[in-house]
């Protein structure tokens, strides 16, 4: 019996050291993955890639729209995004053109931004919307591939209008190959939706990916 009691404290004190180391491995592992996931992309340069989807390499008969849309039955900025089938929702930032005149991307892995130089989602003519992928699957289009045609997108602005949108369809492009002038072309068509996010293989070494996903939507 004596045995048995001087027993009881070592045992204690030993389930007690393994709970403790378990917990700090546990917290150390997620550290590392959050420290890892924090370069993958880095968006504190304001560019995901260095080259996203530069207006400098579309032809040079496109014109970036102004975005003169105005009046009193016209959308005021979108202010959020919401695709119901992959959990997506998402405040929306309002970004332009980066000094090296490539579409700006959010600030936040977890927002998404319209570019105010195409058009305001619900008027005519392509709004795009940015957003950052990671191969974690800790980023707001990280399940974006999962879309489906006929699926539904839905934009709200800031005057709680909403305007949804069904997916047409899902694309990949190598990085340096966005089609940027039919995406931002046709500024009279049908309200349309284009999403844009990275995607194929990750770059250690140029914190970038090989591809590019492109989703494009048509006003329901």
């Amino acid at each position: 019996m004596q045995t048995k009691k001087r027993l009881k404290p070592f045992l204690i004190l030993l389930v007690s050291l393994v709970a403790i180391f378990s917990v700090t491995a546990i917290s150390y592992a997620k550290y590392q993955k959050d420290a890892d996931l924090l370069k993958e992309p880095d968006t504190t340069s304001g560019d995901l890639s260095g080259k996203f989807v530069s207006i400098a390499d579309a032809p040079a008969q496109v014109e970036v729209p102004q975005n003169t849309n105005s009046g009193a039955n016209q959308p005021t900025g979108p202010s959020r995004l919401i695709i119901p089938d992959i959990g997506v929702n998402a405040f929306m930032e309002s970004r332009g053109l980066t000094k090296d005149n490539a579409v700006d991307v959010p600030k936040s892995l977890w927002n998404v931004s319209w570019f105010n130089k195409s058009s305001k989602p619900g008027s005519p003519g392509p709004a795009m919307i940015v957003g950052h992928y990671s191969s974690y699957g800790r980023a707001v289009f990280a399940n974006i591939h999962k879309l489906k045609p006929g699926q539904k997108i839905i934009v709200r602005d800031d005057s709680n209008q909403v305007f949804s949108y069904a997916v047409k369809s899902i694309d990949s492009y190598p990085q340096a190959q966005v089609p940027m002038a039919e995406l931002l072309g046709d500024k009279q068509s049908k309200p349309r939706l284009v999403l844009i996010t990275c995607g194929g293989q990750y770059i250690k070494g140029a914190h970038d990916f090989t591809n590019r996903t492109v989703i494009r939507a048509e006003i329901v």
